[in-house]
């Protein structure tokens, strides 16, 4: 009998390694035999309950999708029937919950997928746990491979699904980033064509470009607004609207409703540590993550200041690389938000009473902070802040 390599069958399939083991590995194939860490699969073997490559039935980032707060995750898992969306779906959670190892090679082989949902489902969790390792120069080169693809797309005039997910992918990390993109079609012509949490998603990630732009009532009204309309609690969304509404009222002066929202944040993360979007924007919280965290939920606060560091050192390698920028890469966490805070204009005896430190201590903090940026008062903090 002859046989060919997984790689022969998945470049004559159209589909990656990773699906042809594991079809063989379910008994998909018919003869198909492992030797050593590779399978031998018999020439013109076929192959039953084939998944469909298609990109109308494939769902993308199925996690965000479809996960919701009354689901655990070994529960939501065994519902995926898809090898590859299962796939997905766990390098998902890995990412939220700071498993970014696990995640990368989780979704690594599907990199290469001819699907338009699971290769970027595969791109975005790719990019992200980079991101979070700290490992800029992948981090960057994963997204100019996301853009170049949206371009190719939008070249070829594909369906509208297809673009969809594509405007959706740069979207999101032109927003991440703060790096404005004009290439990118407007997102809110494709929502339509979205689906379950991902459509909501959607909807934050254009409420978060309001913010962006300094329309803090605006991007809170969107995000408020998307809550209200979203008919089932979508985990992923609901934390990252919530957490937006949070920094946006920490930009309107109301840290009591920030932190109101915050609660409500965590509270659809917690059960499962789906901890990565206030990793994500612990900056731009502005202390609602120490002032709520802190002293309630030590242990998790530790684990999202540990990674908040790492992915703030790939934040800014990125951001400051593509805009030539100089968003201050020295300071550690709690020195940022109180540079932040005071940029906004908060007195010191505010910035003292809502992170719980000593007026003293900021004080303290704000002249190492000046020694550390090279700088000799409040007037210049501005071209070191997240704008």
């Amino acid at each position: 009998m002859e046989f060919e390599t997984a790689e022969q069958v998945a470049k004559r399939e159209n589909v990656t390694v990773r699906t042809v083991q594991l079809w063989a590995k379910e008994g998909k194939i018919e003869g198909a035999k492992k030797v050593g860490r590779d399978w031998l699969i018999p020439v013109n073997a076929s192959v039953s309950k084939k998944p469909a490559d298609s990109s109308d039935t494939s769902v993308f980032l199925p996690f965000t999708a479809k996960f919701t707060k009354d689901q655990s995750f070994s529960e939501f898992i065994s519902t995926i029937k898809s090898d590859e969306e299962r796939i997905l779906a766990t390098g998902e959670y890995y990412y939220f919950t700071g498993q970014c190892d696990k995640a990368v090679e989780s979704v690594y082989d599907l990199l290469t997928s001819p699907n338009p949902a699971i290769y970027f489902s595969a791109s975005i969790i790719y990019f992200y746990s980079k991101l979070a390792l700290g490992m800029t120069h992948l981090a960057n080169l994963s997204m100019k491979n996301i853009q170049e693809r949206l371009s190719k797309i939008l070249s070829e005039k594909t369906d509208d699904r297809t673009t969809a997910i594509a405007v959706f992918a740069c979207s999101l990390l032109s927003a991440q980033l703060h790096i404005p993109d004009k290439k990118i079609p407007p997102l809110e012509d494709y929502i339509k064509y979205l689906d379950g949490g991902v459509k909501y998603f959607a909807l934050n990630i254009i409420a978060y470009n309001a913010f962006l732009k300094k329309d803090y009532s605006r991007a809170y009204g969107l995000a408020e607004a998307t809550l209200i309309m979203m008919p089932e609690k979508y985990c992923v969304t609901g934390i990252h609207l919530h957490t937006l509404d949070a920094i946006c009222l920490m930009q309107l002066t109301n840290p009591k409703d920030a932190k109101r929202h915050f609660a409500s944040a965590f509270e659809f993360a917690e059960k499962e540590r789906l901890f990565a979007p206030f990793v994500e924007y612990h900056l731009l919280l502005q202390g609602v993550l120490e002032a709520q965290l802190k002293k309630t939920h030590p242990k998790e606060y530790q684990f999202i200041n540990e990674l908040s560091a790492r992915f703030g050192a790939g934040w800014r390698g990125v951001h400051n690389e593509v805009l030539n920028k100089t968003v201050a890469d020295n300071l550690t966490t709690t020195e940022f938000i109180i540079a932040m805070l005071y940029h906004h204009n908060w007195r010191i005896k505010e910035i003292a009473a809502h992170i719980g430190l000593s007026e003293r201590t900021i004080k303290n903090y704000l002249q190492i902070i000046y020694q550390k940026l090279g700088i000799n008062g409040k007037k210049d903090l501005e071209q070191f802040m997240i704008n």
